[in-house]
Order: C-alpha cells, then structure tokens, then sequence
C-alpha cells in the first residue's frame, strides 16, 4: 500500500484482517482513537446475514457519513485482497471516499451494529459502549480542550493507578511529541481535567 495517498496511516490495514487472519472466524477492527465502556463480546456476538462485515449504522442527527472504524468481519466471507484493493486505489484514487464508507467490496458490508458503538464525539453515560475522537485535533491526548477529554483522563489516571501504564512511559511519549505535556502534571497532580 506504500505509495497510496490515505486518510490516515493505517487506513488500508482493516482491508488486510481477513487475509492474516488465514480467512477462519470473526474479527473485531476498532480504530486507534477509542474509548470501550461496555463489554466488547456484545459486539464480538452481534448477528451478521451474510454480508462480510458488519459496520455500524450512522449516528442520529451528526450528518458525517457512516464509516468504517468499527467492523466485526466474517474473514471467511470477506474476500477482500489487501494488493487488489491497493491495484485498484492506484488506478482510481477517486474510490477512496467510497472505499471507506464500504462500498464496492464483495459481499456488501452490513451496517447492522447500533451507533452506540461508534458515537463520534457523543458520549451518554447510559448507552455509549464505544466513543470515538474523530476530531483529530482535539483529540483528549493531544489537547485539553475537547469537551470529552475528562473522560479519556479519567481512565488515563485508573491505567495508571493500576500499573497499566507507566508514568515514564507518557514522560517518553511527551519527549516526541506524541502527547501533550499537560498530562504529566495531570498525572502527578491526580486531574481528570485541567482548568
């Protein structure tokens, strides 16, 4: 895929889950930029028809088009070729938008799964089992300034009492910039927000 212009880095490598996976049972994609609150075996048991993957439907009242970031894939179903895909982007950048909304892969992806799995920036502590930062430059790890990020620094602080994550370990992210040098004080000073 090296070469092919992306929305993202990573943005091609669900496409490459049923070949890795030697095309045998379900698989869960997530993108990198989530929050899970439920227990993810609901999405992992979630009825497909016979479509290669079920997507979630779109959320209510937002206006964004339906994406991909969340697939629970029958790799078995999936006949999707990681190279043909790529083949095909080369000749037709223009399908990427289409690509990533699902479309003009074979059998059809379902959008099946509740948009509480895949709530973009909405977050109802009574219903959201997955929340997703899309707005790239808020996101809670890079700024203080999304209205969510109290969320996200919650669990920072739990990981972080737990032994989950070292405190060295966001000092080293912070050293290259990865993540914002205001958790650190967080950290030290026990803040889920920062005023």
């Amino acid at each position: 895929v090296a070469g092919l212009s992306q929305g993202t880095p990573f943005s091609l490598q669900r496409f490459a889950i049923p070949e890795i996976t030697h095309r045998r049972g379900r698989a869960i994609y997530v993108d990198s930029d989530m929050q899970v609150f439920r227990d993810i075996r609901e999405l992992w048991a979630w009825p497909m028809k016979g479509g290669s993957a079920a997507a979630v439907e779109g959320t209510p009242g937002h206006g964004r088009v339906p994406q991909l970031s969340v697939l629970l894939i029958d790799c078995e179903r999936a006949g999707w070729e990681l190279e043909r895909i790529a083949a095909r982007l080369r000749d037709e950048p223009a399908w990427y938008p289409s690509l990533m909304a699902g479309e003009g892969l074979e059998p059809g992806i379902e959008r099946t799964v509740p948009y509480i799995w895949n709530s973009l920036e909405l977050f109802d502590p009574d219903r959201t089992a997955l929340l997703h930062y899309t707005d790239m430059r808020v996101q809670p790890w890079l700024s203080s300034d999304n209205p969510l990020a109290r969320i996200w620094c919650e669990e920072l602080l739990h990981a972080v009492d737990a032994g989950a994550i070292d405190r060295a370990l966001v000092a080293d992210h912070v050293a290259r910039g990865w993540v914002r040098p205001s958790l650190l004080e967080q950290i030290d000073r026990r803040l889920a927000a920062v005023a």
